[in-house]
């Protein structure tokens, strides 16, 4: 009979295991929540790791619209002969951290997301079986930097492209956490989030005028050959310029020169402008992902 209980630091090696990435947030990552990271086993032989984060929605909630977004992670042993099972016992466990959490605020709407894979649809079945309801569609789009384009790098007169790797640069990061929160409408990622991001290799590069922040994107690596690029914007007054387009070929060409064979990102399937972008300097889509919601109360539930 599976079993699932709260995560000890005795369960490390398992989950690191199992999945390295999980591992490093459950040791460091600043937002998880407490009591929600959780392990499943059967007579003591580990299945699996869940756990929920913060989002910037979730840290400050009096900036949103009342929904509060928590996002899940789970991950079952793979190829193990309880793998269903235990993937379903995990997120059982993450909705009722979940309805705890909002048995505790009865002013926001508390929702979980979760991302996977959408060509597998026995996968969204399962996911709906469990109270799960596909709520957006994504797509990831890879480049090969095995090929760089001939798209112009240069950034208008005045510009400059910097690179940021200092987790203790407080002041930049407040920059672009007020940038960011005004470019995508939203709230913004927490600076203790993106510290940490940092600390475990990513960085930011910046188009800046003097000590103007124009526009930016973060990179980080996913393994040895695949980075990650996130977070691209630029000023409104400054688009239409060439800016984006400019920054991200400069910085397509370092990651190429640190190694790395290609690059990913992700948008939502009706971001239109920033599709069409991405596929003039070279990237084509490799999948598209669900974005999962669970609430607590069913007359939201989908909505």
């Amino acid at each position: 009979m599976i079993r699932v209980r709260l995560f000890r630091e005795k369960d490390l090696p398992a989950v690191r295991e199992t999945d390295p990435d999980m591992a490093e947030e459950i040791c460091d990552f600043p937002e998880l929540i407490p009591g929600s990271i959780v392990i499943a086993e059967e007579r003591g032989r580990f299945l699996g790791a869940a756990y929920l984060a913060k989002t910037p929605s979730f840290l400050r909630p009096e900036l949103g619209d009342g929904r509060c977004f928590v996002r899940g992670a789970f991950r079952a042993v793979p190829g193990d002969s309880l793998e269903i099972e235990a993937s379903e016992a995990l997120l059982y466990a993450l909705q009722e951290s979940v309805r705890k959490l909002q048995e505790r605020d009865k002013q926001h709407r508390i929702i979980l997301q979760i991302y996977r894979d959408a060509k597998e649809l026995l996968f969204t079945e399962f996911m709906m079986d469990c109270g799960f309801f596909p709520r957006h569609l994504m797509q990831a789009m890879e480049r090969d930097l095995s090929i760089l384009s001939e798209m112009p790098a240069d950034l208008p007169e005045g510009l400059c492209l910097t690179r940021h790797t200092d987790p203790d640069e407080f002041a930049f990061f407040k920059k672009l956490s007020a940038l960011s929160e005004e470019a995508f409408g939203g709230i913004p990622e927490s600076i203790e989030a993106l510290r940490f991001r940092i600390r475990h290799g990513a960085a930011v590069f910046a188009v800046m005028e003097g000590e103007k922040l124009i526009a930016a994107m973060t990179t980080a690596g996913i393994d040895e050959e695949t980075a990650a690029a996130e977070g691209i914007f630029c000023r409104k007054e400054y688009q239409r310029r060439g800016i984006t387009a400019a920054m991200m070929t400069a910085v397509l060409e370092n990651l190429a020169a640190e190694g790395f064979r290609r690059v990913r990102l992700t948008l939502f399937s009706d971001n239109l402008p920033a599709f069409s972008l991405y596929r003039k300097l070279g990237f084509e889509l490799a999948e598209n992902i669900i974005e999962f919601h669970y609430e607590t109360k069913p007359e939201h539930r989908g909505y």
